[in-house]
């Protein structure tokens, strides 16, 4: 892990010559109450869901953190269609791309992310790889994303973002369930290829999930 400090000095870096430090509009006082309503919503789903998958706190306990999280996360609702500026504002809901790129596009991104995780330990626990072989397979995944980014607006320009995200699924899925045919003697090049293809397919759909979002947005 220590490798991420030498990346985040990177990052920070190149940050501060390439970006530039655009001045905050002011839109009003922080929305405090809201922040208290939603992150405390959040923060009660999240652990209720780690408890009831790791029996951490008995049934009474579990069943009051989720009611608990629906309650804040209801109260907010209501308090947010009352405030001018809330801190998350659901009135972009109400934008049909974005709403649809949040919602449903948040299943398709639980199940391409969730190979972040669960690669590294597939290849670990299921194949008897070191750390650093299945470090280093997850890396080709990762080239794959970048090699797509040169390439993904005369994508978009040619295919059209709706017939991209529909085949880009369709083949995206294909491959989630193609891992099942891999073993420990599989030929490494041919994994490699597989990798490759599936970080950037994975990347194209996350770009075009966000370009979506943004889509009817001023």
């Amino acid at each position: 892990f220590l490798i991420n400090i030498l990346v985040g000095i990177a990052n920070i870096l190149l940050v501060l010559k390439l970006v530039e430090n655009v001045p905050p509009q002011r839109t009003g006082p922080f929305d405090f109450f809201g922040f208290v309503l939603v992150g405390a919503g959040l923060a009660m789903a999240q652990f209720g869901l780690e408890c009831i998958g790791h029996a951490i706190f008995p049934l009474v306990w579990q069943i009051a953190l989720v009611v608990g999280s629906a309650s804040a996360l209801l109260a907010y609702r209501a308090y947010a269609r009352r405030r001018t500026n809330p801190v998350i504002e659901l009135k972009l809901f109400s934008f049909p791309n974005y709403s649809t790129s949040i919602l449903w596009g948040g299943v398709a991104r639980i199940g391409a992310a969730g190979t972040s995780f669960l690669l590294p330990l597939f290849f670990q626990m299921g194949f008897g790889y070191t750390p650093v072989h299945a470090g280093t397979l997850v890396l080709v995944s990762m080239v794959g994303a970048l090699f797509m980014r040169a390439g993904f607006a005369p994508l978009l320009r040619v295919v059209g973002l709706r017939n991209v995200l529909i085949g880009n699924g369709v083949l995206m899925t294909l491959m989630l369930a193609g891992f099942i045919a891999f073993h420990a003697d599989s030929p490494a090049w041919i994994l490699m290829i597989y990798l490759f293809v599936f970080g950037f397919l994975r990347s194209v759909q996350f770009l075009s999930l966000n370009r979506m979002s943004y889509a009817d947005l001023t």
